[in-house]
């Protein structure tokens, strides 16, 4: 289970065929994401449970309705209701077991990460790094452009649970991170990461930010021969690049709710938003939105409750939420979705209570 949640492994069904993707882009067919096994892990207490049981019954009306109206309204209310169900899964399952998972998704993510790594050293000595950023070894990272640099830093959750004690083990992943994020330059990805090193290891933070500066400064050489290797670079520190395009998307979806009817039901369609409280508005209508919202907050409102609103793992949780929400719609992609999830619960079960006891 740990390796369905930690690695981005999809199949894609089309028809009666089962293939793996050809593009971190678009597929042909219905990508489904290995963590989907999780919901055989459904708890007893869960299917014995009245109100969960009725909670159940309609969500699956709504999404017969939603069938009847259109396939994009459908697969949204299925991506919202995977991010639900998984989190009530993970939340289910006893202390130990979160805790054993917890330990294996940063002994596998770490695994992934560095076979990527060396996939990626190979490809820059190759000349073509930019191309092979999106694959391992012609293996193709779906959604490689989307939500594996978040899933990434959700991976360091775990491993900075896990490898506190193997500082050495900890730091090189953290560092190989890094180094992916640099090479995909997703601005949103690379920036949330930056933010995670601040709260969790500014040891690093401080370190990368000086070692960066003086490369800069004292062999520009070197720095002249990344920038050969990354031409697309400037995407990177561009700050404004895209958001011609996003604020187009967040107009046309705002013009879209001048509609009565549109904020009522929502037009069923996928509006590319840009944003994922006004994608969910649109597609669903306001009314119907806030059925899937309140859940969500409720979720995030449990771990703040638990560690307190200023640690570093809600500071991390708003972060997501005000910068990667605000601009993508992430949350409606599994394995991104799953792996959210699981920041929650563990943040929420592994650790201690805000108040001790005296």
């Amino acid at each position: 289970m740990a390796a369905a949640l930690a690695l981005p492994i999809f199949v894609i069904l089309n028809g009666a065929s089962v293939t793996l993707p050809d593009s971190f882009y678009e597929v042909s067919g219905i990508p489904v994401h290995m963590s989907a096994l999780l919901f055989l892990l459904l708890p007893k207490r869960f299917l014995k449970s009245r109100a969960e049981l009725i909670l159940l019954l309609i969500y699956l009306i709504y999404s017969a309705v939603a069938f009847l109206d259109s396939g994009e309204r459908l697969q949204t209310t299925v991506q919202l209701g995977y991010f639900i169900y998984a989190y009530k899964i993970l939340s289910g399952l006893s202390l130990e077991t979160i805790r054993t998972l917890d330990r294996y998704i940063a002994v596998i993510g770490s695994a992934f990460i560095f076979i990527h790594v060396i996939s990626l050293s190979h490809a820059f000595m190759a000349g073509d790094i930019m191309l092979a950023s999106t694959n391992i070894f012609g293996y193709v990272i779906y959604q490689s452009h989307l939500s594996y640099p978040i899933a990434l830093i959700l991976i360091l959750i775990s491993v900075c649970r896990s490898f506190d004690h193997r500082l050495i083990l900890k730091f090189s992943m953290i560092m190989l991170v890094m180094l992916i994020e640099l090479v995909l330059m997703r601005r949103i990805g690379f920036g949330l990461f930056i933010i995670f090193i601040f709260l969790f290891e500014r040891r690093i933070f401080i370190f990368s930010a000086l070692a960066i500066l003086a490369i800069s400064i004292s062999f520009s050489e070197v720095r002249k021969s990344i920038l050969e290797k990354l031409p697309n670079f400037e995407r990177l520190i561009n700050i404004s690049g895209g958001a011609g395009q996003r604020s187009t998307a967040w107009q046309t979806s705002l013009d879209y709710l001048n509609e009565t009817s549109i904020v009522l039901v929502g037009n069923g369609l996928n509006n590319y938003s840009h944003n994922f409280f006004l994608h969910t508005i649109t597609t669903h209508g306001l009314a119907i939105s806030m059925v899937f919202f309140v859940p969500i907050a409720y979720f995030t409102y449990k771990m703040v409750k638990k560690v307190g609103i200023f640690n570093k793992k809600s500071l991390l949780a708003f972060a997501i939420i005000a910068i990667d929400w605000n601009v993508n719609a992430n949350i409606y992609q599994p394995y991104y979705s799953a792996l959210f999830a699981f920041f929650l619960v563990s943040g929420t079960v592994l650790t201690r209570e805000k108040y001790v006891k005296q």
